[in-house]
């Protein structure tokens, strides 16, 4: 294989990896729009309407946050360590409150409407990687990316959820701060 051939694949390997990658410093700048995750974790996630309802009829429902540190070079960035925070939301079966309960904590958090509950699940906790050193920050930036867990939903309603747009809820990767 001669040079050229060789400059040729880092190239294409290049490209490829740059479709691949999702986040962008476009997504760093000030949210367009309500629904926009910023740099405190969120205002608020537009959830569709077929997960509310689902909610409201008692289905509990799992959506994690995934955060990832990123080195950025050139235009691609690279992950450096990642952390995942679920959160289920349940319906008491008697009354109307809601239930959010996060996997890392024993606590629950109950609500009288779902828009509360939202409210109070996209408050991301400190983030706090131990790959960043004082010294060497540059180009570091830390990604965010809410998901429906649904591996977590009954098997009656796993099987209908395959094909369904709003069943497969992802906001894709978000740059939420630059450090």
């Amino acid at each position: 294989m001669n040079i050229f051939t060789s400059k040729l694949v880092v190239m294409l390997n290049m490209f490829v990896a740059c479709f691949i990658l999702e986040a962008s410093e476009y997504y760093f700048e000030e949210p367009t729009s309500r629904y926009q995750i910023n740099e405190k974790g969120g205002d608020e996630l537009k959830i569709p309407l077929g997960l509310m309802e689902a909610i409201e009829n008692n289905i509990p429902l799992t959506f994690c946050a995934t955060k990832k540190l990123a080195k950025k070079v050139g235009p691609f960035f690279f992950p450096v360590n990642s952390k995942i925070e679920c959160s289920t939301i349940n319906r008491y079966a008697i009354g109307k409150n809601f239930i959010l309960k996060r996997d890392w904590s024993d606590k629950s958090i109950a609500h009288s409407n779902l828009k509360a509950i939202f409210d109070s699940m996209v408050k991301l906790e400190n983030i706090d990687f131990k790959e960043i050193s004082e010294k060497k920050i540059n180009n570091f930036y830390i990604l965010l990316r809410w998901k429906l867990d649904r591996k977590k939903l009954p098997a009656p309603l796993l099987l209908t959820t395959f094909f369904s747009k709003e069943w497969n809820y992802n906001t894709g990767w978000k740059v939420i701060k630059r450090l």
